[in-house]
């Protein structure tokens, strides 16, 4: 007998939905599945009398949420291959970044970027300069996370941005994956294996880059006119220009195991490292001073010459970061029913030398050359337990938590002067030796239910924080500063079907101050002006709440919500007179009011076709006292993204996107934009094996980005030219047949409460 073969096509709209399209044949009494398993049971139950083959086929969307958090699936993106993992932040909802790489989240500076879950040291110093120079193809998805919750460390008022490297594979026994690609901007690859025997298994990845044989351009130009504080007008104007040439080579690795010595014990092991070098060679810096003449109907233009000078530099950046985290978990009975312990040692060196060498200068006396030394060094001891437990048919969740953060950072810098390399000496009022102390108990509790159609969630976080600085060189006296912090957050969603939702929730976040914004020293920056902290600053206390819908059951799906956000609280940079002296310092002056409307749209137009929009825009106003500033306006952006396969494996894929400027409270800057297309065929007889062709903003030699900014004595405006864009080559090879992933503890460590960047953009200068 001949068996009629029958094709049935699945066109998956989200991640755990599913549309079905019979093109052949009749599917009896077949329901909306909830996911893809499911829609793959109920197809093979409906039809398994007559059908003989079954083609499955579809096309998993680049960007899924949940309203909480909101996933970029950088495996499934083909234009990721051959660029750096900078450049795939600026495809991600919400997160944008600007000319001078800058990132923000949701507009703001002040959020945590972490890795698997996890803190590490390197980036939280630095993570613009260390993203762009990974490659995107390190990570496996990013993750971000608006809503943390309770469970997470409270600090960062913007959310947290988490990187995954962790890729799970599908087969049975072993895999072993490995990438390589080449473009004109950097070479690399990497190769990733898993093996598992009995209970133990491992994984493995090492990955690396080079962008040295062909560094990257960036020129920025600063036009700064000096203002007289009586009459308004202008005095001086000081042009100043910065062209530089950078490259870097990058080495990651990792390694991971788990062992159940029973079937309720799970002992998981992660040990990482990561290293980044670049270069600096001969930047050239270049400023004029001039006097400033009046012109007609109230302009200006630049005088009389005072001085000038021109400088090279070079310089050589070092970050190494590595962490290994010991994690045990215990399961009852019950589906989500465990405790956890977990600790975790971290530490981070980061070093960045220059020397600077005088060409040419009139009116001014700076040495020929100065050299300037710096050394950072992160210890980290992070101990936490996590106890969860799930009761009434998994209808009621309880979590709760403590946490031990010990933090002892080390800063260490040196300049010095000579007439050349060989005759430098260290200035001894220009050193600096100190340790930073930052110690954080926390405790956490967490409440989630479910009651028909209806879920809730509560929860409450308290940090204690002791702080402050011990000084190994100079007269500076030592001090600490404790800080208290109780941060609520709570959301109510309800369903209306398997795939749709309406989720209204409110979220609490802090932004410590740092050690420099409270420490008391007065230090002497130029003459008549002072630097001093303020002891008394408490944690900025951001309150956001937010109104999101959900609906995923069909071929077109997607989310859109609206939020509010405010901070009464920002700490804010002033200056104040006392006698002769003008003495710069902090205080909790500032105010924040923020409303955004988000939204994603995810649309299978036809099986193996998908498009995916998401777009924000958001209106913010910003105001300080003491001195009075203010500014407001709209800030946004949009994003593309478009994929093509064939039935012979071709990939086809374009994508784009564009910002509004971002408001500040004393400026703005303008919006950036990306674009770039990739094809990709998968060749070998079990397409083991993938090729592709990645071209990114080629229609441009460079972009320019320009910004403004004001103080109560001066105005600037700035011009960004970064010639970024690429054509390359890329290949991946995967083979094995292993099942499952290296397993983990439920509870992963997970340092969020340092944040990104300090004061964010309320901060004036």
């Amino acid at each position: 007998m001949k068996i009629r073969k029958k094709t049935l096509i699945l066109g998956i709209a989200v991640t755990g939905t599913a549309t079905l399209l019979p093109t052949q044949g009749n599917a009896r009494d077949m329901q909306s599945p909830t996911s893809l398993e499911e829609a793959t049971d109920s197809i093979v139950g409906a039809m398994y009398d007559d059908l003989g083959e079954v083609v499955v086929t579809g096309v998993r969307p680049i960007v899924t949420t949940d309203g909480a958090t909101t996933t970029y699936n950088v495996d499934d993106d083909p234009g990721a291959a051959g660029v750096s993992l900078l450049d795939m932040l600026r495809k991600v909802p919400m997160v944008s970044v600007d000319a001078e790489d800058k990132i923000l989240l949701k507009g703001e500076s002040n959020y945590k970027i972490l890795v698997n879950g996890k803190e590490d040291p390197t980036l939280s110093a630095n993570a613009s300069k260390l993203l762009k120079m990974m490659p995107a193809g390190a990570v496996a998805k990013i993750e971000v996370i608006t809503e943390p919750g309770a469970k997470y460390d409270a600090e960062g008022t913007g959310g947290i941005i988490n990187l995954i490297t962790t890729r799970n594979q599908k087969n049975d026994g072993y895999t072993i994956g490995a990438q390589a690609y080449f473009n004109n901007r950097m070479s690399g690859g990497g190769v990733n294996g898993r093996l598992k025997h009995n209970k133990v298994t491992i994984g493995a990845n090492v990955d690396y880059a080079n962008g040295m044989y062909n560094p990257t351009e960036t020129k920025k130009t600063e036009e700064t006119l000096y203002l007289n504080p009586i009459t308004g007008g202008g005095e001086q104007v000081m042009n100043h220009t910065f062209s530089q040439k950078s490259g870097f080579h990058y080495f990651g690795g990792g390694l991971k195991l788990s062992w159940e010595p029973t079937e309720n014990d799970l002992i998981s092991t992660d040990i990482s490292i990561n290293k980044v070098k670049g270069d600096l060679k001969n930047a050239i810096e270049e400023t004029t001073m001039s006097e400033v003449e009046a012109g007609p109907n109230g302009n200006w233009y630049p005088g009389k010459l005072l001085w000038t000078s021109r400088s090279a530099l070079d310089g050589t950046l070092t970050n190494l970061s590595t962490s290994a985290l010991l994690s045990y978990q215990h399961n009852f009975s019950g589906h989500r029913h465990y405790l956890a312990l977990s600790y975790q040692f971290s530490f981070g060196r980061s070093s960045f030398n220059t020397v600077t060498q005088i060409l040419s200068q009139t009116a001014i006396s700076n040495p020929l050359l100065t050299g300037n030394n710096t050394l950072s060094l992160n210890r980290e001891h992070t101990v936490q337990f996590d106890y969860t437990n799930d009761f009434q048919t998994d209808k009621h969740l309880l979590e709760t938590g403590a946490k031990l953060i010990m933090r002892h950072n080390g800063a260490h810098g040196v300049m010095s002067t000579g007439e050349s390399e060989n005759e430098l000496m260290p200035d001894p009022d220009n050193r600096s030796n100190l340790t930073q102390l930052q110690d954080v108990y926390a405790l956490y509790a967490s409440y989630t239910g479910t009651y028909d159609n209806m879920n809730v969630k509560a929860g409450v976080r308290y940090e204690h924080t002791r702080m402050g600085n011990r000084y190994h060189w100079g007269e500076m006296t030592d001090f600490t500063r404790n800080l208290n912090d109780v941060v609520p957050n709570a959301a109510i969603s309800y369903s209306f079907g398997p795939a749709q939702n309406l989720r209204l929730a409110y979220q609490m976040r802090i932004s410590r101050p740092t050690v420099d914004q409270i420490n008391p020293y007065l230090l002497s920056v130029t003459t008549g002006l002072n630097q001093q902290g303020n002891p008394d600053l408490r944690s900025e206390h951001s309150n956001n709440v937010s109104l999101t819908y959900s609906q995923f059951c069909g071929r077109i799906g997607g989310s859109i919500g609206v939020e509010y956000s405010q901070i009464d609280n920002c700490i804010t940079n002033y200056i104040v007179t006392e006698g002769d002296l003008l003495i710069s310092t902090y205080a909790n002056l500032g105010k924040k009011r923020g409303a955004a409307l988000n939204g994603f749209l995810n649309w299978s137009i036809i099986p193996r076709m998908s498009l995916s929009v998401n777009g924000r825009v958001e209106y913010i106003n910003l105001k300080s006292r003491s001195p009075f500033y203010s500014n407001h306006g709209f800030q946004g952006n949009i994003g593309a993204n478009w994929s093509y396969t064939l039935l012979s494996d071709w990939n086809f894929s374009a994508y784009g996107g564009t910002s509004l400027h971002n408001i500040s409270l004393q400026g703005s800057s303008s919006g950036w934009h990306y674009y770039g297309i990739a094809v990709n065929k998968k060749i070998l007889r079990d397409r083991s094996l993938t090729i592709g062709v990645s071209l990114n903003n080629f229609l441009e030699k460079q972009q320019r980005y320009t910004s403004t900014y004001k103080t109560h004595d001066s105005s600037t405006k700035s011009t960004v030219d970064v010639k970024n864009w690429n054509i390359g080559l890329n290949l991946s090879w995967t083979f094995g047949n292993l099942s499952q992933d290296v397993k983990h503890t439920s509870a992963t460590i997970n340092n969020d409460d340092v944040s990104s960047a300090k004061g964010g953009e309320i901060m004036s200068k």
